[in-house]
């Protein structure tokens, strides 16, 4: 069994009293790190003979959360693609997002109906979302560390009771997650970044960092300040990335490029050299700003910007998590997002769009 810290045993009884007050649908945030899987795998425990449907975005978190749901005792039922699960019986269904909104379309569920519907990484995939929702009548939670989202659209219209977890500094404080330095450095000219579905087109910021040779600039300065970290690097272009990588290993840093045209049994392969230290660097493009969990990871190297605070803390967040012998995390920023969006540990108020509390 797992144990749950405080400060999440105090999540699963606010949702427990939000529910008892005649509440319906909860929006449960909860910063990255801080554990909201383990958090919502307790309440499907505690709803022994409930009815739950649990559904996520991605692989990554899919073999997550069956991972976390099978250590807290249940056996969950597994719905992706190519997956037809006999219902009858079913207990807590573990639900790819996509393929549950394929299989609601074809009639799937007319035997089976959940009680309650968990809805991880909530900001995501709206539209899927409200067909769900609008599809069974019974008590949602969505989880997320971050409820907001760029486009303006509120989670509050289907979640309307927001319920706030603790701020970073006092999961810090109680050395949940690790201490946080950030370095900023702007290394490219974002003025005449175009602009697309409010944030940064990736195209055009891709090109404002291979103009300005940000990531030659970038191995230099993480050979100087972040050398002997394991690292993971954010970069806006598959070109971008792949220079990195080879500036890194010029400089006889041993590293690595992934993207989403890489097989993803050579996704886990590098990720595992990264965890052995075979490679000391992991360069990305379009990967692992959710569902990576490498709790040895002490740098993130921001070689690209964005104007969307969910995607600056959840970048950040790949490296909060305590390891053993691990001091703190250092975020080198090369895109002016803290500066834009805060520092990745700023206290926010959640229910004024994650804006930074000052004094």
């Amino acid at each position: 069994m797992i144990q749950l810290r405080p400060y999440q045993l105090d999540a699963v009884r606010a949702v427990d009293k939000a529910f008892f007050q005649g509440e319906s649908a909860v929006c449960l945030q909860i910063p990255t790190g801080g554990g909201k899987t383990i958090v919502a795998a307790e309440i499907v425990r505690r709803l022994s003979s409930r009815r739950v449907l649990y559904v996520v975005p991605s692989r990554e978190i899919f073999t997550q959360t069956e991972a976390k749901l099978r250590a807290v005792g249940i056996t969950p039922t597994l719905l992706d693609a190519g997956a037809k699960p006999g219902m009858r019986g079913v207990r807590c269904l573990l639900a790819m997002s996509q393929t549950l909104a394929k299989r609601l379309r074809y009639g799937f569920f007319r035997s089976w109906s959940p009680d309650l519907i968990i809805i991880d990484e909530a900001h995501r995939l709206l539209d899927q979302h409200a067909a769900v929702l609008r599809e069974f009548s019974c008590r949602t939670i969505a989880l997320t560390a971050t409820p907001v989202r760029l486009d303006g659209r509120s989670l509050g219209a289907m979640w309307p009771t927001l319920i706030p977890g603790p701020q970073v500094l006092d999961l810090v404080e109680s050395r949940s997650l690790v201490p946080t330095r950030t370095l900023s450095i702007p290394l490219a000219d974002l003025r005449k970044v175009r602009r697309k579905r409010g944030d940064f087109d990736a195209a055009s910021l891709g090109a404002a960092f291979e103009e300005s040779r940000a990531a030659d600039l970038s191995a230099l300065l993480w050979k100087q300040y972040g050398e002997n970290r394991k690292t993971v690097a954010f970069t806006p272009s598959r070109a971008v990335s792949a220079t990195l990588c080879d500036a890194l290993n010029t400089l006889g840093i041993p590293a690595e490029h992934v993207d989403a045209t890489t097989r993803a049994e050579d996704r886990e392969n590098a990720l595992a050299r990264l965890v052995t230290g075979e490679i000391q660097v992991l360069v990305n493009c379009g990967l692992f700003i959710e569902g990576l969990d490498i709790p040895s990871i002490d740098c993130v190297l921001v070689c690209t910007s964005t104007l969307s605070l969910t995607k600056w803390l959840q970048m950040c967040g790949r490296g909060m998590r305590p390891s053993p012998g691990k001091r703190d995390l250092l975020v080198i920023d090369h895109g002016l997002c803290a500066a834009r969006l805060g520092l990745p540990d700023a206290d926010r108020d959640w229910f004024w769009g994650g804006r930074p509390v000052t004094g």
